[in-house]
C-alpha cells in the first residue's frame, strides 16, 4: 500500500513539473505583449520579441513587458507610439537585438497599424494578420520667374525619398548658382535611408554644400554675398526628416487643415515672436525680406525635425514668392483639391495674379498607400524646376507664359 502511495506521489510530481515547464515555455514566447480591452485579445509574436499584429476588433489598451530588464513595466497604448532603443522613443527597450526605432504602433480610423520589426516598410494588421503596406510620395514641382524678375534664382527637386527647395540670393547670377549648388549636393540623398539618421544626413550634406559656397566665393570675389535658403525633407516610408534655414516654407495639409511646419528665419518673424508685430502684418512690413539665417558660406545652425508621415497627408514646399503675395487661407483652399500637378500649377498662377513680385516655386507631395511586398519598387522618377533646369533671363515685361510644371506620372 505504501509503495502505491509513493508511486502516485512520484507520478503527480512529474506531472506538476511538466506543467511548470510548459507554462514557462509559453511565457517565454514573447518579451512584450499587447493586452486588449476585451477579454479575448489576440497577440501575434514578432521578431526580437515585439508585438507585431493584433485583432482590430479588440483594440490594445496596455503595452506590458513580461521579460527582460523592464519586466513588469507597462504603459497605455497611445494613438501613435514608437518602440526602440533610442531615448526619444515612446517606449524605450534595452534589448540588444532591437534597433533604435524598432517598431511603431499607430491608429488610423478604426484600424491599428504597426511598423513591423525587421522590415523596411510598415505592415497593416487585418484580422490578426500582417500584410505588406508601403507609403510612397506622389509629387510635382512648378516654378516661374514672376512678373518682375528677369531670372529665376529658385531651385527645386522632388524624388521618391527627397523633397528640396532653395531660394538663392546675391545678384549677378550668384543667387541661382547658390541654389543650384545646394540642391545638387542634396539630391545625392534621394535614396532609401533605411535606419540611418535622416536629420544627421540632411545637416551634414547641407554643411558640405555650404562649404562649397564658401570655396566658390573665395575663387570669385564677384560672388561675395551670395547665399540660399533651404527647406528639405527626407522620407523613409514611415516619417519625414526636415531641414530648414531661411524664409522658404513647408506646410502640411492633414485632415483638410493646413499647418505651417517651418518658422521663418527673418527679422519680422522675430518681431512676431517677441509680440511686437501681428502675424497679419508680416506680408506688408517694409523689412519682411530681411533674412537672419541663410547658407552663405558661413556656419549656420539649421532647424532639424522629425515628422510622422500618414497616408493622406499633403506636403507643400514653397519660396516666399508664393507665401508673400498669397494668403494662408487661399493656399489652404487650393491645396485641398486636385492632384499634386494641378495644385502646383494653380498656386503659381495665384502668385502671378497677385503681381508675381518674385520668383515663385512650389513642390507638392502626397503621401499615399501602396500595397506590395517589394520595397525596391518606386513608382516615380525625380523632377526638377527653376534654375536647375537652366532657365534663361528674358524681358520680364513680356513675361506672361504659363508656369513650368514638372511631374512624373504615377504608377
Amino acid at each position: 500500500m505504501d509503495s502505491l502511495v509513493l508511486l502516485g506521489l512520484r507520478v503527480a510530481l512529474i506531472v506538476v513539473l511538466w506543467l511548470f515547464v510548459l507554462l514557462a515555455l509559453r511565457a517565454m514566447k514573447n518579451d512584450v505583449k499587447v493586452v486588449g480591452a476585451a477579454s479575448k485579445s489576440t497577440t501575434v509574436a514578432a521578431p526580437q520579441g515585439l508585438a507585431r499584429a493584433f485583432n482590430r476588433s479588440t483594440p490594445p489598451r496596455l503595452l506590458t513587458v513580461i521579460e527582460g530588464p523592464l519586466a513588469g513595466s507597462s504603459m497605455e497604448v497611445a494613438d501613435d507610439m514608437v518602440i526602440g532603443r533610442s531615448p526619444d522613443c515612446t517606449f524605450v527597450v534595452g534589448d540588444d537585438y532591437a534597433s533604435g526605432r524598432h517598431a511603431r504602433i499607430f491608429k488610423r480610423g478604426a484600424e491599428w497599424f504597426v511598423d513591423r520589426a525587421g522590415y523596411r516598410y510598415p505592415g497593416r494588421t487585418h484580422d490578426g494578420e500582417a500584410c505588406a503596406l508601403m507609403l510612397k510620395l506622389d509629387y510635382a514641382v512648378a516654378s516661374d520667374r514672376g512678373l518682375v524678375r528677369s531670372n529665376n534664382e529658385d531651385s527645386a527637386y522632388a524624388g521618391p525619398y527627397l523633397l528640396a527647395l532653395a531660394d538663392g540670393m546675391g545678384g549677378h547670377a550668384a543667387g541661382e548658382i547658390a541654389s543650384q549648388l545646394m540642391i545638387n549636393h542634396l539630391r545625392a540623398l534621394d535614396t532609401y535611408p533605411g535606419d540611418n539618421d535622416m536629420l544627421a544626413l540632411l545637416g551634414m550634406v547641407a554643411d558640405e554644400a555650404n562649404a562649397a559656397l564658401a570655396e566658390g566665393i573665395r575663387e570669385d570675389a564677384t560672388r561675395d554675398g551670395m547665399g540660399t535658403t533651404l527647406t528639405a525633407f527626407m522620407f523613409n516610408g514611415r516619417e519625414l526628416g526636415m531641414c530648414h534655414v531661411g524664409d522658404s516654407r513647408a506646410y502640411l495639409l492633414r485632415d483638410g487643415q493646413l499647418t505651417q511646419l517651418t518658422v521663418d528665419d527673418t527679422f519680422v518673424q522675430s518681431l512676431v515672436a517677441e509680440g511686437k508685430l501681428d502675424p497679419e502684418d508680416v506680408s506688408t512690413h517694409p523689412q519682411r525680406s530681411l533674412i537672419l539665417k541663410a547658407y552663405t558660406g558661413h556656419p549656420v545652425q539649421p532647424t532639424l525635425q522629425n515628422i510622422p508621415a500618414l497616408a493622406g497627408d499633403r506636403l507643400l514646399l514653397c519660396s516666399d514668392g508664393l507665401s508673400d503675395p498669397v494668403t494662408h487661407s487661399t493656399i489652404e483652399e487650393t491645396m485641398r483639391t486636385g492632384t499634386p500637378q494641378d495644385a502646383t500649377r494653380r498656386l503659381v498662377e495665384l502668385a502671378l495674379r497677385s503681381g508675381g513680385p518674385d520668383n515663385v516655386t512650389v513642390v507638392i507631395a502626397d503621401i499615399v498607400e501602396v500595397d506590395g511586398d517589394d520595397p525596391s519598387v518606386v513608382g516615380t522618377a525625380p523632377v526638377t524646376a527653376g534654375a536647375l533646369n537652366g532657365e534663361q533671363p528674358d524681358d520680364a515685361r513680356n513675361h506672361r507664359r504659363k508656369p513650368r510644371a514638372n511631374s512624373p506620372s504615377w504608377s
